[in-house]
């Protein structure tokens, strides 16, 4: 029960961080509705170098930050289905994903909106009751 637990909330990581780097990449949903605040940001560079522009970090940082949580994802399913009881053992295996969720809940209650607060709810609820059955 507790490896299915664990699956089933690593799987919605990894399908939030897929849908973030479709839309990032391929769609428009993350782009600002005003077009003329998009092409400021094409031009305007950051504070810290000049290398980049405002669209491009914007870009970088929604590309990261989905494949961050691919990735995670994918290496906690992998040890999941690999030694699930080198990971109940392990307090930091165990514990991480609970607090890496509840962090991510509290980033999405407070900066984003309530697609992803939901996702991570229920994943920091399937990690927990994981973690303490």
């Amino acid at each position: 029960m507790e490896t299915v637990l664990c699956i089933l909330a690593a799987l919605i990581i990894g399908s939030l961080g897929l849908i973030h780097l479709l839309y990032t990449l391929l769609g428009n949903k993350f782009a600002p509705a005003d077009t003329l605040l998009k092409e400021r940001m094409k031009d305007e560079r950051l504070n810290i170098t000049k290398e980049t522009s405002c669209w491009l970090a914007w870009i970088g940082f929604n590309t990261s930050h989905s494949l961050g949580l691919l990735f995670f994802s994918a290496i906690y399913i992998y040890l999941i289905l690999y030694d699930f009881d080198f990971v109940r053992n392990s307090i930091f295996l165990s514990l991480m994903p609970v607090f890496f969720t509840f962090i991510y809940l509290v980033l999405a209650k407070v900066y984003w909106f309530r697609i992803p607060f939901w996702g991570f709810m229920t994943s920091f609820i399937l990690f927990t009751v994981s973690t303490l059955l």
